[in-house]
């Protein structure tokens, strides 16, 4: 008000979205390595009949950046659901409903949201899926590799500790450190489900994209 005179309106909103956007495009286009493991993960979901499919807090602009540099790694998913196309992000469950629609897997206690956020799992949980939390790898953490590399053992174990036990209040299933560990998890699932090796035939694993 001291500066402009007047409270701010959606008119200023929506020009400083304008001048935020190029910005935000430049930084995804050179931060967005896939997540070690995750390529191993997404061909042992293939080889096991789960489809994929993957919700964003990024619109659809955004996601023309990150897509083809996701595809060129490896990470192409057979669904993706980005911000603008729901009426309300997490811990809302329609990225996840959207996902399952377009994925055509049903009944939603046969998919799994993979997701290293709070927000995350609850939106899971809103649209009665499976939740598997992710505690090293993503937002959670929030460090690149190299910085977790250079963390004390004993303060990144303390770290990871609470971020677990957060994620298992909040109603998780499962926690993993990596994307890496859930085709063990899964197979582990498989195996304990009353002998039916192909529990997973028809169903998806939605995981969500909150860090590129």
């Amino acid at each position: 008000i001291q500066v402009h005179g007047h409270e701010p309106t959606d008119l200023d909103i929506d020009l400083m979205y304008s001048e935020f956007l190029p910005l935000q495009k430049r930084v995804l286009a050179s931060h967005s390595a896939l997540i070690p493991g995750t390529v191993e993960t997404i061909d042992w979901l293939r080889a096991n009949g789960i489809k994929i499919g993957s919700s964003t807090g990024y619109t659809r602009e955004l996601m023309e950046v990150v897509k083809p540099l996701a595809a060129a790694q490896g990470y192409a998913p057979e669904v993706l659901v980005c911000s603008d196309e729901v009426p309300a992000g997490r811990p809302a469950p329609w990225s996840n409903l959207l996902a399952a629609q377009r994925l055509d897997v049903y009944p939603l206690n046969q998919i799994a949201v993979v997701d290293d956020t709070i927000v995350g799992i609850e939106a899971g949980l809103n649209a009665g899926m499976k939740t598997i939390a992710v505690s090293l790898t993503g937002n959670a953490l929030g460090l690149a590799p190299e910085e977790v590399i250079a963390l004390p053992e004993a303060e990144l174990s303390a770290r990871l500790d609470a971020i677990e036990q957060a994620f298992l209040q909040a109603g998780a299933d499962h926690v993993i450190r990596s994307i890496a560990n859930l085709p063990t998890l899964l197979h582990g699932s498989q195996h304990s489900a009353s002998g039916a090796s192909n529990k997973h035939s028809n169903s998806a694993a939605k995981l969500t994209e909150t860090r590129a």
